[in-house]
């Protein structure tokens, strides 16, 4: 594992986790309880079974990987939700998983979040 620094200082390779799609398929899940009826919209996971997620990369992180990418997307749709109950959500799959890595984390955001 190369540190940021060292690695953004002497091109060194960054190995970011991947496969996500892979690992998922390899657990045995529930349609409608780990993916709310939405088959394969792993997405739900981060709410549903953030255990699992976060086992799926700490063995990325095991494997050697040198940075944790988050993909978060969900559409704001339910109107009983406000703008903040959204983003303190996503808020605190960021902070769960900040306090589970060492490792430089980057967090993509759904095009449709918004204010």
């Amino acid at each position: 594992m190369v540190p940021l620094l060292q690695a953004i200082t002497t091109n060194a390779p960054l190995i970011g986790d991947g496969a996500m799609g892979t690992e998922v398929q390899a657990l045995s899940l529930d349609v409608d309880r780990d993916f709310l009826g939405c088959e394969n919209f792993t997405d739900l996971l981060c709410i549903t079974r953030p255990d699992a997620v976060r086992d799926i990369h700490l063995g990325q992180l095991r494997a050697g990987a040198d940075a944790v990418e988050l993909n978060l997307y969900a559409v704001a749709a339910d109107p009983r939700r406000s703008a903040a109950d959204v983003e303190s959500g996503y808020l605190d799959v960021v902070r769960g998983v900040r306090a589970a890595v060492e490792v430089p984390l980057a967090v993509k955001l759904s095009p449709y979040l918004s204010s």
